[in-house]
């Protein structure tokens, strides 16, 4: 007969660490990259068994059913991340600043340093350098806390998951600081924009050219 199945595989939706650049380039704007992202990333995860509760022997016939089965994942609202100062202004690499999900905070029920590479490498960057928690500026007040629970195996988004819903106060809010790389998604004005809007992507305040890129 078969053997329990596994444990679920990560999700197999395609990560930021797969990738290679460069910051030299030999292009001109006609090969600026222009982007239109999902609200979430998708993808699949599976799990197998064996038929070894006895395998077959003496000709015996084959486990019946299937030997793996799958299913979909990061099928809920995905979170829209990013990092205020304490005027609640944006702020980028190399500065810790309060994080910010779809216009509230996040609080600190199950963040690790997984969690905390895992969200820095969601917005664009490499990894984190620094993360903490606390009611420590007064913006913090006026916010909803938004995301909670935020678990994850790897410092792989695709590894994580969450709850919209929370048991938390201010105190518990994420402060977080990313090092590295830093992309954004910016309109005609150059006014930041979200998920499914086309825009040009910018980089550390420049363009992407297209050389190399694939879907």
């Amino acid at each position: 007969g078969y053997s329990d199945f596994g444990e679920w595989s990560e999700c197999s939706a395609l990560e930021w660490s797969s990738c290679s650049f460069s910051t030299t380039h030999n292009c001109a704007h006609s090969e600026d990259v222009f982007l239109q992202c999902d609200g979430c990333e998708g993808g699949t995860q599976t799990r197998t068994r064996t038929c070894t509760q006895p395998a077959p022997a003496h000709g015996g016939a084959d486990c019946v059913g299937e030997a793996s089965e799958s299913k979909t994942c990061n099928e809920d609202d995905c979170p829209e991340f990013s990092l205020v100062d304490s005027n609640g202004n944006a702020v980028g690499a190399g500065i810790l600043g309060l994080l910010m999900n779809n216009g509230g905070t996040v609080c600190d029920n199950d963040v690790s340093t997984n969690s905390a590479d895992a969200i820095c490498r969601k917005m664009g960057y490499l990894g984190h350098t620094e993360w903490t928690s606390g009611d420590k500026w007064t913006i913090q007040s006026s916010l909803e806390i938004t995301l909670d629970d935020v678990l994850c195996s790897s410092g792989e988004w695709s590894s994580c998951s969450f709850s919209t819903t929370h048991n938390c106060g201010h105190s518990e809010d994420v402060f977080l600081q990313c090092d590295g790389i830093e992309f954004s998604l910016i309109n005609s004005i150059g006014k930041a924009v979200g998920a499914r809007t086309f825009g040009l992507l910018m980089n550390n305040g420049g363009t992407v050219c297209d050389d190399r890129r694939r879907i």
